[in-house]
């Protein structure tokens, strides 16, 4: 914990609660127990008639105070938050279920919980309370607890509120306040009192606040001056988020403010740095026991990797043997941390462990090797994006390897914590923005992970297709993959396999268990779906199952960017051989398009001869991320599409 010089301890801390309680004087937006009569009354959102519920309100307050008695005094930190909801539709009965989770051994509690519900019967508004009783607490593992609550009477309708405080010894943390939601939000505030001993970043991911305050508060303690600083934030009428296709993390995307502490300085001391610069970071984690000094253990591995490449050559068969070795032999237990939580000798001896300890492996046997490899350090998709600007430690939560061959010739990224990834794939989780190398250097060095070489998926499908005078399809499908197309196959493959799913298509693979291999795909298919059938005429959609039905860019516009996480390659050659005594009436036109940079092509080539018809349809994303001032033409892009795959072609009896 942090703390001030005793000897000052106890006046400041009384400056500071006369600070506090003047702050807290000021009205807060909303009051519990007492809602407004039109809230409940109100049955349609009119900004969102959809909507299943919206925020009223969310107010959080966060201060500092003071707990203990003469030299076991601390410093403690109170968030107030109060919250209301008002639910419209059966589909938002749920959000009456409340869940708070708090840190175990005391170092967190939450108190004064209250909760109400509204309900308009027979002219009037009804007000029922949540009992104490209907409070369940419970220890969840050794770090948290959570409470548990659910607000009774609630149904379509109602307007729900609670409150509730939550104390915590941590005093250099102040939470991520998130003023947008997956429903629209009315009113959302967040007011902050913070003494100038501690010096917080503040990091927007808002382009403006409806209401933005800062005011200072001169002090002193003695002859010594200080400053509170109190600080209000307010996001008026927000929209619902909607979680549109191609979002790594919606997390990255939603109004909020985060806040890191920078440092502190008390009275009569220096000022003390907690946000380390990216050099600072760096250094920190080669030191560290668990990541660093974990690629110190060369003499373990050092006969294995002496057997695997004996008789190797060059340096990309030594890394590719090296690498195979690990990722088959090293069982993931799913765990993904900055730093290893198991030893290297036990990593060695069970062949188990998380991302950490499996890549940071990897990493001392290249080493071992006389190769130049280094631990990249990221965020996973799930985890969120890292801000470049500010060197937090707690925002990266995966290591890669990342290797130099041949004089930097060649660079590749490695994952070994799964077998199924070839050279120089990573697992999709770790395809998000950009990793940094954790090696000493002059200044920090960035990877762009999703423009590495092996970011693509790639599929080709050679469709021979028979129609028959009653509508039926049916032929063979020959498909080939590469990339995270074919990992995700060979997963689900593997998955039907193990739970005894019968496979329709009659499958049949080759290159399976050869990841470095693209993976072949066979199967037979018979189907009336595609084509209609009136009268003499034959109307066949042409891409049948393949055809893109609907365009995944639903909203008019888009504030944030689109992330294909890969480059995408798909190519379809279609040839159909239409029924005997009939001909061809009518063809789509062929259709081309593509963007003047060429990272969006698309082409669709059609074209008969007496009883056969050819088809290319090809499509290209030649990048994995598109920003939001591209969206408006991605979207008409896909739409094109969609509308040529809606196309049909007309074949009549003779």
């Amino acid at each position: 914990m942090l703390s001030l010089p005793k000897k000052l301890l106890f006046i400041f801390c009384c400056q500071l609660f006369i600070f506090n309680c003047l702050v807290l004087a000021q009205n807060p937006p909303m009051k519990i127990g007492d809602v407004d009569e039109k809230d409940v009354i109100m049955k349609i959102y009119e900004p969102d008639k959809e909507a299943e519920a919206v925020v009223l309100c969310d107010y959080g307050n966060f201060y500092y105070n003071l707990r203990g008695m003469g030299d076991s005094q601390y410093f403690v930190t109170i968030l107030e938050m109060r919250r209301r909801i008002k639910i419209l539709k059966k589909e938002g009965l749920a959000r009456a279920n409340i869940v708070l989770n708090y840190r175990a051994d005391k170092i967190e509690e939450i108190s004064s919980i209250k909760a109400f519900c509204y309900n308009y019967e027979n002219g009037k508004v009804q007000k029922i309370k949540l009992e104490k009783s209907a409070i369940f607490e419970k220890k969840i593992n050794s770090d948290f607890y959570e409470v548990k609550f659910t607000i009774p009477n609630v149904k379509e309708g109602s307007v729900i509120e609670y409150s509730y405080e939550k104390t915590s010894k941590y005093e250099g943390y102040i939470p991520t306040w998130y003023f947008q939601e997956n429903i629209p939000v009315v009113w959302s505030e967040f007011r902050t009192s913070i003494p100038q001993y501690y010096d917080f970043v503040k990091i927007y991911n808002a382009t403006k606040f409806d209401i933005k305050t800062v005011s200072q508060e001169n002090s002193n303690i003695g002859e010594i001056k200080y400053i509170n600083e109190n600080s209000r934030w307010v996001q008026k009428n927000l929209r619902a988020f909607k979680n549109e296709a191609f979002i790594a993390s919606v997390s990255d995307h939603l109004v909020k403010i985060e806040f890191q502490l920078a440092g502190t300085q008390f009275p009569n001391s220096p000022y003390k740095p907690h946000l380390l610069s990216w050099e600072g970071l760096i250094d920190k984690l080669l030191e560290h026991e668990n990541h660093g000094k974990y690629l110190d253990h060369r003499r373990t591995v050092r006969e294995k990797v002496a057997t695997l490449i004996q008789s190797l050559t060059t340096e990309k068969e030594k890394m590719t043997a090296i690498y195979e070795y690990v990722k088959t032999n090293f069982k993931n237990n799913e765990v993904d941390m900055i730093y290893t939580d198991l030893s290297f000798k036990d990593v060695w001896n069970k062949k188990i462990g998380g991302s950490a300890e499996i890549n940071l492996l990897l990493v001392t046997m290249l080493r071992e090797a006389g190769l130049q490899a280094n631990p990249l350090l990221l965020s996973t998709r799930q985890h969120g994006k890292i801000n470049m600007g500010y060197p937090i430690l707690s925002k990266f939560n995966y290591n890669l390897c990342y290797v130099e061959i041949d004089n930097k010739k060649e660079n590749f990224l490695l994952d070994a914590t799964d077998p199924m990834l070839s050279l120089g794939m990573v697992s999709f989780e770790a395809l998000n923005g950009v990793g940094l190398i954790i090696e000493k250097s002059k200044q920090p060095q960035w990877i762009a992970i999703q423009k590495m070489k092996a970011a693509k998926s790639s599929s080709i499908t050679l469709i021979d297709a028979n129609i028959d005078a009653e509508g039926k399809v049916e032929g063979k499908t020959k498909g080939r993959f590469t990339g995270y197309i074919a990992l995700g196959r060979r997963a689900t493959h593997k998955k039907n396999q193990k739970e005894n799913k019968d496979d329709k298509n009659q499958r049949i693979f080759n290159n399976m268990d050869e990841f470095n291999k693209p993976l072949e795909e066979t199967s037979v298919f018979q189907t009336k779906e595609h084509c209609q059938v009136n009268g003499d005429v034959l109307y066949l959609t042409p891409m049948l199952e393949h055809k893109m039905k609907e365009n995944v860019f639903k909203q008019e516009d888009r504030m944030y960017p689109v992330d294909f996480s890969v480059a995408i390659e798909e190519a379809y050659y279609i040839n159909y051989t239409i029924p005997d005594g009939y001909k061809v009436d009518e063809l789509p036109k062929p259709f081309r398009v593509k963007w003047h940079d060429e990272s969006v092509k698309y082409e669709f080539i059609i074209e008969q001869k007496e009883n056969k018809i050819k088809i290319v349809n090809k499509f290209y994303v030649n990048k994995a991320i598109f920003e939001p001032e591209e969206y408006a033409d991605l979207r008409k892009f896909f739409a094109s599409i969609v509308a040529k795959h809606e196309e049909v072609i007309v074949i009549k009896k003779k």
